[in-house]
């Protein structure tokens, strides 16, 4: 067994002292010179207490680092050369009246005569309709638009797609003149969108994957998209109660939504419209937010659209009349049972509260989990 050598330990001993002494940390000089213990075991405190300070303070920075908070930064930048928003424009009037009765008949185009013409006593005959259950149940009395309404909805989409789109109103008809900076366009250069609303719709600067949108530079009233329409207002019939076109200005790559977005514009009058661009980009995984950009063409409201059309497609065995078809067919609202099911899915607590369906957010980009 070998026994410690006094020499070393005095070494040592004087070795730490004199690092105390001559140390440049405050506390550890003043803990070398005291020559009382007491003295020594009160700078001892003190530099237990500033390394404890010391330390907290590196994990609460640590802590916010990578806790990757977000910090706002407000830039205003001017861009001459903007991306031109996508232009959607319909006609209020979805179906014109000389194919009316083709409607009421359920005949496509090929075998329509428009001839003749049926008042609205014949769609309420064409229509065996009685008040459905599930707005009895909550005592509700519809109104006679809203009936009619129903009912012609029931027999429009009973037709096949090209039946549908022949029978609003044209293109080359509604665009009269266009012009786009001051060089002259015409009805080609606007997309068909179906609208179970307001039929044929039409937009100008679709882009898409291989289509860039149009850029523009100027301002003013003489600069963007200047259209003349023709509403057609002879061709209306008596289902639809006000005249004029539906405008909805949007994001070129996205679907529109005339129904919920977008103004009507009345004939007779010029209607200018100015935008303004402000755009908002919020911080990816692993920031707080954990947004993801969504492809181009999806939007959440369309997200949220078409999670909403396939719990419908899922829980009522058919899909709700709008562009695209998640099931074999469209819901009959002639059948009570389909239009009450539609109905309980379109309320606040319909089929999330029924069958409990959730919306999840899964990486912060929504899906539908049914």
């Amino acid at each position: 067994m070998k026994r410690r050598n006094p020499q070393n330990q005095k070494n040592y001993s004087e070795l730490t002292n004199s690092f105390f002494k001559k140390s440049s940390i405050y506390a550890l000089n003043q803990i070398g010179n005291s020559n009382t213990i007491r003295r020594k075991v009160f700078w001892a405190f003190i530099l237990i207490g500033g390394l404890v300070g010391c330390c907290s303070q590196v994990y609460r920075y640590l802590s916010a680092y990578y806790g990757y908070p977000v910090v706002i930064n407000i830039d205003s930048v001017n861009y001459f050369n903007q991306i031109f928003p996508g232009v959607t424009i319909c006609n209020l009037n979805s179906v014109r009246i000389q194919y009316l009765n083709c409607v009421i008949q359920r005949r496509d185009y090929e075998n329509c005569k428009s001839d003749k013409y049926i008042g609205p006593d014949n769609l309420t005959a064409a229509v065996s309709w009685s008040s459905p259950y599930c707005f009895e149940e909550e005592g509700t009395t519809l109104s006679d638009e809203f009936v009619e309404r129903i009912q012609f909805m029931s027999l429009y989409f009973s037709l096949d797609e090209i039946s549908r789109f022949m029978y609003g109103h044209q293109s080359e008809q509604f665009i009269q003149s266009c012009s786009f900076n001051g060089e002259e366009c015409s009805h080609e250069d606007f997309t068909p969108h179906p609208d179970n609303i307001y039929g044929n719709c039409f937009t100008f600067n679709k882009a898409n994957e291989t289509k860039n949108p149009l850029k523009t530079s100027f301002v003013g009233p003489n600069s963007g998209l200047t259209l003349e329409l023709n509403v057609e207002s002879e061709e209306y019939s008596w289902l639809t109660k006000s005249v004029g076109a539906r405008v909805v200005i949007h994001d070129p790559y996205q679907e529109p939504t005339p129904e919920d977005q977008g103004i009507n514009v009345s004939p007779g009058f010029e209607t200018v419209l100015g935008l303004s661009r402000v755009a908002m980009n919020r911080l990816p995984y692993p920031y707080k937010d954990r947004c993801q950009n969504y492809e181009k063409g999806i939007s959440k409201r369309h997200c949220d659209m078409t999670c909403n059309r396939k719990k419908i497609s899922r829980f009522c065995d058919c899909s709700i009349p709008y562009s695209t078809l998640e099931s074999g067919r469209y819901c009959n609202y002639n059948n009570i049972t389909e239009l009450c099911c539609v109905y309980q899915a379109q309320k606040e607590e319909g089929l999330e509260q029924k069958y409990n369906l959730i919306l999840r957010l899964s990486s912060g980009m929504r899906t539908c989990e049914l």
